[in-house]
Order: C-alpha cells, then structure tokens, then sequence
C-alpha cells in the first residue's frame, strides 16, 4: 500500500462515462462509440451498445473479458456490498476514456514476413491473435502497428517462431506520449505519438541480421518520422532477447531513431520514460484522479492532512507501537482482491477504521477495479470508574 498525493487538476475533462450508486440508470457524458455492431436478427433483448467493447477480436483476443457496460464492471456491485458492511455507504466509481485508453502495448509478433500476425495470444496458448482494430489500444497505436506491418512485409522480416528458436523480430512494444507541450492541451492526447520498441532476436546490434533492424527502423521513420507526411513516430529503439523463455525483453537496447527522451506528465511533475521503464498503459487515469480532487474534497483535505509513513499490514509491527501509527492512511489498491485483503487485515488489528472509500476503471473491458480509501486511526478509549479508596 501507500500514501498517494493528488497531480494538478486537468484543465479539460476526461471522464467519458461515470457511475456511482448501483441505481443509476444514465451515464454522463457519454462518448459516440466506434462503429455498431450488425442489427440483432432475434427478438431477444440486448444490452445496450452505448458503452459496449463493440470488437472485431473481442472472441478470439485475451485482452478484454467482457464487452458490455464497460463504465460499470459487475465487480463494481461486489465492491459496493462490501463498503456497505463496512459502513461506507458513499462508494462511488469513476470511468475515463472507454476506448482508445491503452497507451502502452506489448505485442507478440508471430506468423510468417507475407502474413504477419501482431497482436496477444489466445487465452492458455501461445497462438497469436492478430489485433489491428483493438478497440483499447490509443487509435495511433493501431496505425503504428500497421506501419510496422507493411515495413515487415516490404522488408521480408521475419517474425519470431518459438518451436525453432528462428527469426528476425519477436516482440514490440508500442508507447504514445501524450505530453508534448508544443500542442494545446486539448489536442495532446488525439495526436500523441509512438514509441517503437523492436524486440530482436539477436544478442546485439553487430549479429548477422542487424542490416535488417536497421532497415527496419529507417522504413518506420521514414515513413512516420518527422519528415513523413503524418508525424506518427516518436522514436524507434532496439532491444536484444535470444531466451526461449516468456521474458519479452532482454537486458541490451539502443536507441536507433528519433527522440531520446519520452516525456510523460505523472503525479504534478514531467519525467523521461525509457522504454524499458514501467509506465502506465491508462495515462488519462491519473487524470481521473485529479477529478477525485475536485468533486471529492476529502480526498484533498486528508492528503494535505496524512503523514508520510510505511504500514506493514498484517506485520507484528503494527500492534507494538500504535501511537506510532499515522492519523490517517490513504491507501491506493493493485486490484480489488488485494484490497479486500488488506482492508480486512487493517480492521481487524483495531487500529484502524474506514472512513472513505472511491473507485476508479483503469482497464475497461476488464474486472480490474482500484480503490482509492482513506483509513483513520483508531482513538483508543480512555478507561472510566471510580478508583478504589485505600483503605485507611
């Protein structure tokens, strides 16, 4: 767990689609969706497609569990219940951006140079399932993919096959930035662009097939750099990986094209990502949080109000010294199972109780929810009655 403090408040809004109580029936601000799907040819009702998935891959793909109602997963209900018990009875939840969220994707690459298949596997194998209409990836994402698709095809680059241990490239991972400040705000996110990341299979840049990573890389910022006709690419960068293990990359990269540094705006500061760094696939998220602040004072006033400390929950170390503890615990879930645990763990030591609780969808499409809560120490209560007279 840790104490979170709230980024900058946005200055345009993101939420697409917003629920709290299970009651709601309507969901503001609701974004047009991508293409419908074909009309129902049965008299059966359907659910309805104003916050549905609406993917081509949605029953061959991994990524996404469910397609419809994306701004209220069913996990949304189990949460709901459980803070009810607790006596949190103003647990709310928020959704951003349903499509187009993800920002940062590793994709396999498997298939031959004339059928390149990019894309995840096929849940419990490793058949890879070509994606390029993914309703979650950031639309630039697709259009990089594609790009990288037609330079393979050109090039004669051949994708990985696992059961030999052959080929040219293995993996990709795409990241869009979303933070050039040479653009007006409002238009950032829309016209982000990507960070190619080519996994190859060699052990690094002086192997037989290098003349092929560098051309390659050439047809992607040729075709997508800063002299191209649409200014797609951000940079292109190499990673070397010859494991047969499911590790995606190795240990050596190099820059190749581009720019360097790949600015991203996280929690009220900027900072460089390399490739290699953990990012945050939903960026708009963080965003979400910030509108916590605005619409949920609390969340700002028990910031300003926590101690910076570290809680070991389910550690000994709780119980020796609980004046020690901090006034207030603002804990920001990994996932909602965790949670459950953890906040079972904390009340049950005494030391503490719930007092605020706040949802958020950082995978749409998926049963991952995070929780943002606020512990407050418990008082311990002063002993009352009469003391006994001496006896004289």
């Amino acid at each position: 767990m840790s104490l979170y403090t709230l980024p900058i408040r946005p200055t345009y809004p993101i939420i697409t689609c917003r629920v709290s109580p299970a009651t709601a029936t309507t969901v503001a601000s609701t974004p047009t969706p991508p293409s419908l799907l074909p009309p129902a040819t049965s008299a059966t009702a359907v659910p309805s497609l104003t916050c549905a998935l609406q993917c081509p891959h949605f029953e061959s793909c991994s990524g996404c569990t469910h397609e419809f109602n994306l701004h209220r997963p069913v996990i949304v209900d189990e949460a709901s219940n459980f803070f009810k018990g607790l006596g949190v009875s103003d647990f709310t939840f928020d959704s951003c951006r349903l499509w187009g969220w993800r920002c940062r994707a590793k994709l396999a690459v498997r298939g031959s140079s004339e059928n390149p298949l990019i894309g995840l596997y096929q849940e419990g194998t490793h058949n890879v399932v070509d994606i390029p209409q993914c309703k979650a990836h950031h639309p630039n994402i697709n259009a990089a993919v594609e790009l990288l698709r037609k330079g393979v095809r050109e090039l004669n680059i051949e994708p990985y096959d696992e059961d030999q241990g052959t080929g040219d490239l293995r993996y990709v991972q795409m990241a869009v930035t979303t933070h050039n400040t040479a653009l007006p705000a409002v238009e950032r996110y829309r016209n982000g662009r990507v960070q190619v990341a080519l996994v190859w299979n060699s052990r690094n840049e002086k192997s037989s097939n290098s003349d092929k990573l560098n051309a390659l890389a050439n047809f992607l910022w040729r075709n997508g750099g800063s002299r191209s006709k649409l200014h797609l690419v951000h940079s292109v960068w190499a990673n070397f990986q010859t494991s047969t293990n499911n590790i995606i990359f190795g240990n050596r990269w190099r820059h190749l094209l581009g720019e360097r540094d790949f600015w991203e705006h996280v929690g009220g500061i900027d900072i460089s990502l390399d490739p290699s760094s953990f990012g945050q696939a939903n960026t708009r998220v963080s965003e979400a949080v910030n509108l916590a602040e605005e619409k949920r004072p609390w969340v700002l006033r028990e910031r300003e109000r926590a101690k910076e400390a570290s809680v070991q929950v389910g550690r000994e170390t709780i119980s020796e010294d609980p004046q020690s503890l901090p006034e207030t615990l603002i804990y920001i879930s990994c996932g909602w199972e965790s949670f459950k645990e953890d906040c079972k763990s904390l009340l049950n030591s005494k030391f503490w109780q719930l007092e605020k609780a706040h949802g958020f969808n950082f995978f749409p499409g998926t049963q991952s929810i995070e929780v943002l809560a606020v512990f407050k120490r418990s008082l311990k209560k002063k002993k009352t009655g009469k003391k006994k007279k001496k006896q004289g």
